[in-house]
C-alpha cells in the first residue's frame, strides 16, 4: 500500500536487489539526496529509515528534478529554484569534507 507518505506491506528483503533491505547492512557514513521534483521522495525516505548507520543524512534539494537540475514543472517564475545542480553537488562536497577531510 502506498500512502502520502509511506509504503507499507513490502517484505523488502524479498529480493536481493532491493535497497532498504541492503542499506540495512550499511554501517558507514551515509548521504541519501533526495529532489524536491521528483516524485521519489517517500522511496528517499524509507531508504533513510532502513540504513543501518549511525552518521546518515537525509536532505532534499528545493526544485530539483531527477538529475538535480530544477524542475520546469515546478516553477512559477522563471530561474525560482536558481542552480539546483551546483547546490546539490555544493552539498556533498561539504558533507564529505566534513567527514573525511582532516
Amino acid at each position: 500500500m502506498v500512502t502520502e507518505d509511506s509504503i507499507r506491506g513490502v517484505d523488502w528483503n524479498s529480493s536481493n536487489t532491493s535497497t532498504p533491505a541492503n542499506l540495512a547492512g550499511v554501517r558507514v557514513p551515509l548521504l541519501i539526496m533526495g529532489m524536491t521534483g521528483f516524485y521519489w521522495m517517500v522511496v528517499q525516505e524509507t531508504f533513510y529509515d532502513y540504513a543501518s548507520s549511525q552518521d546518515k543524512t537525509l536532505v532534499f534539494v528545493e526544485g530539483a528534478s531527477h538529475g538535480a537540475t530544477p524542475c520546469r514543472a515546478c516553477k512559477s517564475t522563471p530561474g525560482e529554484f536558481g542552480d539546483t545542480v551546483k547546490r546539490a553537488f555544493d552539498y556533498a562536497a561539504d558533507w564529505l569534507r566534513d567527514r573525511f577531510v582532516p
